[in-house]
């Protein structure tokens, strides 16, 4: 039996219930997997200043050259930052014994809507050991930065914060996504078993089914009727 608009809505129609019940079944589904099965983590967040020169004076200013020469040397550091040397540096600092690749797998940086400012971001199930991790890369970095690159110079603008909410999971992503899922699986399931069902209720169920004209049809006869024309 081929789908068409027409069939695709009936069958919608009658098993509306269903999808419902699996849609709302899927996002209870997806919050109770947010709420109680995924670790929360907290982000702790910190920023750097960047700039291709030592000591710029001050009457001189910013040109648009040394602040184009300062966004390039952004990715130039962070590069450097999620080296072996500096994540090992970090875990040695930090303790608890953390290896260079912990660290490295807790760490992002990019710069700042395209700015010379460097944001690092620390993400850890403790908000406190995600703050002190991003503050011992506060303190490793910049010396190892200057020794290696041998160029520009690196000011700490904030120090690393305090995450008091959670920045993953996201519930509401979560929900949506179960949400869609669980509506797409249902449309399918009923969509597929109405296609896989072969059940011919009327003539226009055979001429779909089969592509075939109906030359004759029997009555459908209720037994009150036969009843009646037996006493007569």
């Amino acid at each position: 039996m081929e789908f068409s608009l027409r069939k695709v809505t009936q069958v919608v129609r009658e098993r509306f219930w269903l999808i419902v019940l699996a849609t709302v079944a899927a996002v209870l589904l997806a919050f109770l997997a947010t709420k109680f099965l995924i670790t929360p983590k907290y982000t702790s967040t910190a920023t750097l200043y960047v700039q291709n020169v030592e000591n710029r004076q001050i009457d001189v200013g910013i040109n648009m050259v040394d602040l184009s020469a300062s966004i390039k040397l952004v990715d130039t550091y962070i590069v450097v930052m999620e080296s072996d040397l500096v994540m090992d540096r970090v875990a040695t600092r930090v303790g608890n014994d953390y290896k260079g690749s912990d660290i490295r797998a807790m760490f992002t940086a990019a710069s700042e809507k395209e700015t010379e400012v460097l944001r690092i971001n620390i993400e850890h199930e403790d908000p406190a050991m995600a703050q002190n991790i991003a503050e011992a890369v506060l303190q490793s970095a910049p010396s190892e930065l200057m020794r290696v690159v041998k160029a520009g110079a690196v000011e700490v603008i904030d120090h690393a914060s305090y995450p008091t909410n959670p920045s993953s999971p996201n519930m509401a992503m979560n929900l949506l996504l179960g949400a869609l899922i669980g509506l797409a699986f249902s449309l399918i399931a009923v969509l597929l078993s109405d296609l896989l069902k072969v059940q011919i209720k009327d003539e226009q169920d055979l001429t779909e089914t089969f592509t075939i004209a109906v030359i004759g049809a029997i009555p459908e006869i209720s037994n009150l009727e036969l009843n009646a024309k037996e006493k007569v």
